[in-house]
């Protein structure tokens, strides 16, 4: 028996209380009256008195019961080992910690993992008990406390398999750790089973084991090298006839070695492009693969790693391309030939999703949100075909609006689309300071945020002679402002489509704007953002959410 607050034994000594209380005990003398004493001679003697005690019944259980009292105080337990034998052995609450990640899956080091999870399953004795959790970059916890070591190795005969996944020894101990916490007694250990991945060593110095737990590691891994396909930079959708860059691989050996071999690239089961590689010292390599010519349609495409290494799973690298038709950016355009600079900025560059077109508004025709991605007003006096354009929008339509010296501003304020009133231009004519600037802007809005950091000034230093003032409506946001606080682009959620209106047009004599080198990324990122386009993942790694639903060809994901 054992005692949770033992000190309060102390308290027995208030067992002598009533010992004493029986040995001083007198009995009542009982007085006599007796005539005068003058006549009685005076003798002297001793009397000894003989102390005894008494009510010895009464004795005991006064004492007994005050040795109870402090006995409860004290809060005895007993262990289960009093009832059940375990040959002199304290309990053992073990916890069967499996690493299943992807590493442990060459065929020698899976079998020795197993044999030494089954042997470890098998020591169990008496009223030990054990559990199994099988880890990876997740955990799972397998099975609940068991003290039959039949039914934990048939678990791991049918439910345990090595994953795809990376190593997270944090998630895995956590997990193991998180067991104890069921009321279990006896000597509390876990038995971690896995190679030792160098990579995947915690380094969170906020949490610990709990007091009392011993861990024990059993390495089960070789010293080979193993060489992996470790990053590939690739575009899902491809909008003309070749795959518009060169695709970038990363390649890397664990441990670091020098090892060679051969890099290939495959689409529909067809070989495009090989290339040898020689990793250095540092284990690590870039690889650049040519590209390759594409048809119409959806494709299925793989990266091979030929070489000789310990693990082969994580040789090749599965990805899908998709080459479709640009989507169309019509400009609505009274300036003879259109906005020059705009149709520089939306020509130029690889891999565009769309297309201008630079047209006249009486050349107006039917507007299709499939077809024409965004629509752009550059400077026009009044809207084109209201009706349809309000039409187009609710669609899922992009619009934007660019106001010059040319639009009647109540023509525009009474569509009721767009997401701001026009008020009046305003020129800055002042000699001390000839221009303003835009100094405020949401920079982590998607077409502000490839200026962010070293890029912001490629925006702030743009000079703007004119603006419109602006007066933002309802339901609109703004996401940049002149100095002194004035709106230079607002936007609206219309319907399933956006619209943007922006303070200035595109000429160069209400800014400087055009001749910056912002003005191309500026115009391609509004143009993206206006259509909805959000380019899609090339491939998905295992552990990867994937939403899925039905949406539109051109409403990717960013």
């Amino acid at each position: 028996m054992q005692f949770l607050n033992p000190l309060f034994w102390i308290g027995t000594l208030v067992v002598t209380v009533p010992i004493l209380l029986h040995l001083v005990r007198r009995e009542p003398r009982k007085r006599i009256l007796f005539p005068s004493l003058m006549f009685l001679k005076q003798t002297s003697f001793k009397e000894y008195r003989r102390r005894k005690l008494s009510q010895l019944l009464l004795l005991f259980l006064r004492c007994l019961g005050l040795i109870l009292l402090v006995g409860a105080f004290a809060s005895p337990i007993t262990p289960l080992t009093l009832f059940w034998p375990t040959n002199g052995q304290i309990q053992r609450s073990l916890v069967v910690l499996l690493d299943n990640s992807m590493s442990m899956s060459r065929p020698r080091v899976w079998e020795r993992a197993l044999d030494k999870a089954r042997e470890k399953i098998r020591s169990l004795e008496g009223m030990d008990q054990a559990c199994l959790v099988l880890f990876g970059a997740k955990a799972e916890v397998l099975s609940a406390w068991e003290s039959r070591s039949s039914r934990l190795l048939e678990i791991i005969e049918n439910r345990v398999k090595p994953s795809f996944e990376s190593t997270s020894y944090l998630e895995g101990l956590q997990a193991a750790s998180a067991q104890f916490d069921q009321n279990v007694t006896g000597r509390w250990e876990i038995h971690l089973i896995t190679d030792l991945q160098e990579s995947a060593m915690p380094t969170h110095k906020d949490w610990t084991l709990g007091n009392g737990i011993r861990l024990e590691v059993e390495d089960v891994g070789e010293s080979l090298t193993n060489v992996f396909i470790q990053k590939v930079d690739m575009e899902r959708l491809i909008f003309s006839d070749r795959y518009p860059q060169p695709v970038l691989i990363q390649i890397r050996a664990t441990p670091p070695d020098s090892i060679a071999g051969e890099l290939q690239i495959f689409v529909e089961n067809q070989l495009v492009d090989r290339q040898n590689f020689d990793l250095g010292d540092e284990g690590i390599g870039d690889i650049r693969l040519q590209s390759f010519g594409l048809k119409e349609g959806v494709f299925r495409g793989k990266v091979v790693l030929d070489v000789e290494d310990s693990l082969g799973s994580d040789n090749l690298f599965n990805f899908v391309v998709e080459k479709t038709s640009p989507s169309q950016v019509r400009v609505f355009s009274e300036k003879d030939g259109g906005s020059i600079f705009l149709k520089h900025a939306l020509e130029v560059g690889n891999n565009l999703h769309f297309e201008p077109e630079f047209v006249s508004p009486v050349d107006f025709t039917e507007l299709d949100p499939d077809l024409i991605s965004v629509v752009i007003l550059d400077d026009l006096e009044v809207p084109p075909q209201v009706t349809q354009l309000k039409r187009y929008v609710e669609a899922g339509g992009g619009l934007i609006l660019a106001p010059g010296k040319r639009v009647d501003a109540q023509a525009y304020n009474r569509i009721g689309i767009f997401p701001v009133h026009l008020k009046e231009p305003r020129f800055i004519r002042s000699r001390s300071r000839p221009f303003t600037s835009i100094t405020q802007m949401d920079w982590q809005h998607p077409v502000f945020s490839i200026f962010q950091d070293l890029q912001k000034t490629a925006l702030v230093a743009v000079q703007f002679y004119g603006y419109w003032q602006l007066e933002p409506q309802a339901g609109s946001r703004v996401l940049a402002r002149f100095e002194g606080g004035n709106p230079a682009l607002v936007e609206a959620q219309v319907g399933s489509g956006r619209v943007l209106v922006q303070a200035y047009p595109m000429d160069r004599i209400w800014s400087d704007f055009p001749l910056r080198p912002s003005f191309l990324p500026f115009w391609q990122r509004m143009v993206r953002y206006s259509a909805g386009y959000k380019p899609m993942e090339v491939a998905f790694t295992v552990g990867q959410s994937l939403l899925v639903r039905e949406e539109k060809a051109k409403d990717h994901s960013w």
